[in-house]
């Protein structure tokens, strides 16, 4: 029996589709909806949706941020996760803003552990002209914390996304976040 390539696209596309539609999107522990799916929820501040990774040989589930638009429940946050010989690297970056964080993975004892945490975002900076006269300027904030932080079956996404960070820096536009992050106590000429 022949079986048209066409025919098995179409069931692949709908077996995609039956199995994003049974992802349970939660407010807090309490499942809300579905991922993808229609519905009544308007305003979801702190919903998510669990995603299982492999980091270091360990599972641990990551609180994906959603958000309720057009009616129905979608994605905020993408991830991708780099393995280096000596750490792993969690890029989450914003589907809307840009905005986006790395966080630095580390194994210690059997125990999983975050030990750099980046946040990356568009800022503006407020330029002094004169006294009550400011020009304000497009600019890339980067943000630190670097504190070690132990994690154990869940990686709470919406905890980091809620933080409040304490050492900011600024920097142009024009300056890459690599030379940025390098020169954090450089003052830049505005």
């Amino acid at each position: 029996m022949k079986i048209n390539k066409k025919l098995l696209y179409i069931l692949f596309f709908l077996w995609i589709q039956i199995v994003s539609a049974q992802t349970s999107v939660y407010y807090k522990n309490d499942v809300i909806g579905q991922l993808h799916n229609s519905t009544e929820i308007y305003e979801c501040e702190d919903c998510y949706y669990l995603e299982e990774m492999i980091l270091f040989n360990t599972k641990i589930n990551i609180q994906i941020p959603v958000t309720a638009q057009n009616e129905k429940i979608e994605i905020l946050y993408k991830y991708n996760l780099i393995e280096k010989e000596n750490e792993t690297i969690l890029e989450f970056s914003s589907v809307y803003t840009g905005d986006f964080f790395l966080i630095y993975f580390m194994k210690f004892e059997n125990e999983i552990y975050i030990n750099k945490l980046l946040r990356f975002q568009r800022s503006i900076y407020k330029k002094e002209l004169a006294p009550d006269d400011f020009d304000y300027l497009p600019a890339t904030e980067i943000c630190k914390l670097d504190s070690i932080i132990k994690i154990k079956d869940v990686l709470p996404m919406l905890d980091f996304l809620n933080s409040n960070f304490d050492n900011c820096l600024q920097c142009p536009l024009e300056v890459s976040i690599d030379e940025c992050i390098e020169n954090e106590n450089k003052k830049y000429e505005w």
